[in-house]
C-alpha cells in the first residue's frame, strides 16, 4: 500500500479545516504533476542541446548546466520559452529548471514523496537550492536522511523540521561525510555574495544581500552603535525604525562623522549643564574610547577623529558662560559625490515615479528635491517617432525607448530595467531596418541574444506594443508592462512580416 492511501492517524473532526488538509495535499500532487511535465520537456530539450554545434559564433546560444552535479545540460534559450509560457522572469525560470533537475535526477525519493502528496514543492525546492553545490552523493545521502518517514505517519522528516533544522541537517550530512565540500560551499557563497535594493510597499524600498559573516558583524555593530546616537540624540521612535534609520546614515559617511560630532557636543552639554554642587563635574569630554574603532575605511574615520580632536574636551567653561558657546565652529556639510536619480512627474495623475523605486507621494518628491540640484529636461512624448540615420541611437531616443515598456525589458515578462538594457532594431538596420522609436525597442543582454540567435521573433503594430513568437510557435502581447499570452493567432504577423 502506497503511503498516500495510508490514513491520517488523527484524522479531526472531519470540519473544514480538515478539508483545507486534504486540498493541501491535492495540491502537492498537482505540482508534481507539474515538475513531471517539466522534466520530460527538458528532457527532450537536453537531447537537443546535446546534437548542438560546439563552436557556434561568440554570442550564440549555449549549453548550460543549471542543475547540480548530475543533472541534463540544456541550451540557455530553453528557458526564455519556459518562462514566457508561465509567465515568469527569467531569472525565476531559470530557478525553475535548476529545481526541477535537482528534485528529478538528485532527490529522486523526496520526489516520490511529492507525487503522493505527502510533501509540498516549496519544501523540496529549498532542498534542491540547498544541495546544489553539494557532489552527487551527498545529495542522495541528504535526499536519504530527509525523506525518512516518521513512525506515527508517513509524512517525510523534511515535512516536520522547520527550514532552520533543514539546513542544519544538510550541514551536518556536509560537514561530517566531506569536510572539504563544506569548505568550497563557503568559499563559493563569499563569491557570490551582492546586494540588492527594489520597490517595496509605499514609501520604502526593499533591501536584500548576503555578507560575509565578519562584514555582517561588523554592519550589525555600526547599525547599533548609530541607532544608539539616534536615541541618545531625543529620537524615541521605534527600534526597528530607527535601525532603518541608521541604515541610511551609514550609506553618507561624511554625515554620518556629523551626526557623530552631534553626539559628543551633546554629551559635553550634559556634562557641562545644571550639575548639582555636591558632584563634582566629570567632563565627559569626547575621546578616542568614543570613537568607534570599526568606522568605515572611506573617509567618515577620519572625520571622526578630527572632530574628537577639535572638541573642547579640555576646556574650562566659565560660570557666566551658557554651554553651548563653548562648542565647536559650526558644522560644515563635507562635499558629497554626486548622484543622478531620474524622477518623473506624470502631469495627467499627479504622481511622482523615481526610476527603479516605484511611485512616490509629492511629500517624498519635495523631500528628495529640497537637497537636489534638479535639471528639468523636455517631455519625451512616446507616440512620436523621431528617425536618425545611424546605426547606433543616440541618447534622446534611448531615452525614449527606455520608457516606453514601463521602463522595462520588452520580452514577455522579463523584469529587467530597461535604462540598463540594449537598444534592439526590431527590423534589422542592415535589413534597410530605421533607427527610430517604432523599429527599436530594448532588451536587456540576454534576451537581446536570445533574439538575434534563435527564432523568437517581435513585431510592433503600434507605439507601445510589442507582439512576440516563440520558436515553439507560442505568441505573446507585451505592453506597458504587461505579458498577455494569446492562446489564439488573431493575425499571422509573422508571415506577413516574413513576405
Amino acid at each position: 500500500m502506497k503511503p498516500s492511501a495510508l490514513p491520517l492517524p488523527f484524522a479531526g473532526p472531519g470540519d473544514a479545516l480538515e478539508r483545507a488538509v486534504g486540498a493541501h495535499r491535492r495540491l502537492a500532487r498537482v505540482e508534481a504533476e507539474k515538475v513531471e511535465h517539466l522534466v520530460t520537456y527538458l528532457r527532450k530539450a537536453a537531447a537537443e542541446a546535446a546534437a548542438m554545434d560546439p563552436s557556434a559564433s561568440p554570442g550564440a546560444e549555449r549549453v548550460c548546466a543549471y542543475g547540480g552535479e548530475g543533472t541534463p545540460e540544456v541550451a540557455e534559450f530553453v528557458v526564455c520559452e519556459i518562462g514566457a509560457a508561465l509567465g515568469i522572469s527569467q531569472q525565476s525560470a531559470s530557478r525553475l529548471v535548476a529545481d526541477v533537475f535537482d528534485i528529478v535526477y538528485r532527490l529522486p525519493i523526496l520526489y516520490a514523496a511529492l507525487e503522493d502528496g505527502r510533501i509540498e514543492l516549496w519544501r523540496l525546492r529549498k532542498v534542491a537550492v540547498a544541495t546544489r553545490d553539494l557532489s552527487e552523493p551527498l545529495a542522495h545521502e541528504v535526499d536519504l536522511r530527509l525523506s525518512a518517514a516518521g513512525s506515527v505517519d508517513a509524512t517525510p522528516l523534511l515535512g516536520r523540521v522547520s527550514t532552520a533544522r533543514m539546513k542544519q541537517i544538510i550541514d551536518q550530512v556536509a560537514g561530517v561525510v566531506d569536510p572539504a565540500s563544506r569548505d568550497d560551499e563557503i568559499k563559493q557563497n563569499l563569491e557570490n555574495r551582492f546586494v540588492s535594493i527594489t520597490d517595496g510597499e509605499p514609501g520604502v524600498a526593499e533591501l536584500k544581500a548576503s555578507l560575509s559573516k565578519a562584514d555582517a558583524a561588523r554592519l550589525d555593530q555600526r547599525v547599533r552603535i548609530v541607532t544608539g546616537w539616534l536615541r541618545e540624540l531625543g529620537d524615541e521612535r521605534p527600534v526597528g525604525v530607527l535601525q532603518s534609520e541608521a541604515t541610511g546614515w551609514i550609506a553618507e559617511p561624511a554625515r554620518l562623522a556629523m551626526l557623530h560630532e552631534q553626539v559628543l557636543n551633546h554629551r559635553y552639554i550634559v556634562a557641562h549643564t545644571d550639575t548639582p554642587d555636591d558632584e563634582p563635574a566629570e567632563a565627559d569630554a569626547p575621546n578616542e574610547a568614543d570613537v568607534p574603532n570599526d568606522v568605515d575605511d572611506d573617509g567618515a574615520a577620519e572625520s571622526a577623529a578630527t572632530a574628537t580632536s577639535s572638541g573642547p574636551a579640555d576646556a574650562d567653561v566659565p560660570a557666566d558662560k551658557d554651554p553651548e558657546q563653548a562648542l565647536p565652529d559650526a558644522f560644515r556639510r563635507a562635499a558629497m559625490p554626486a548622484t543622478r536619480l531620474y524622477l518623473h512627474w506624470d502631469h495627467a495623475s499627479d504622481t511622482y515615479s523615481p526610476e527603479g523605486i516605484g511611485a512616490i507621494s509629492r511629500a517624498e518628491a519635495a523631500e528628495i528635491l529640497n537637497h537636489s540640484r534638479v535639471t528639468l529636461t523636455p517631455v519625451i512624448d512616446l507616440t512620436s517617432n523621431p528617425t536618425y540615420t545611424g546605426y547606433v541611437a543616440p541618447p534622446r531616443l534611448k531615452d525614449q525607448t527606455a520608457l516606453a515598456n514601463a521602463g522595462l525589458c520588452t520580452f514577455p515578462s522579463c523584469s529587467r530595467s530597461a535604462r540598463t538594457a540594449e537598444y534592439d532594431h526590431i527590423t534589422d538596420h542592415h535589413a534597410v531596418g530605421s533607427t527610430d522609436a517604432r523599429n527599436g525597442h530594448r532588451l536587456c543582454k540576454h534576451h537581446h541574444r536570445c533574439k538575434t540567435f534563435t527564432d523568437w521573433r517581435v513585431y510592433s503594430p503600434a507605439a507601445g506594443v510589442w507582439l512576440w513568437r516563440s520558436p515553439k510557435g507560442r505568441h505573446y502581447l507585451v505592453t506597458a508592462g504587461t505579458t498577455t499570452r494569446l492562446d489564439t493567432r488573431p493575425i499571422d504577423w509573422a508571415a506577413a512580416h516574413a513576405a
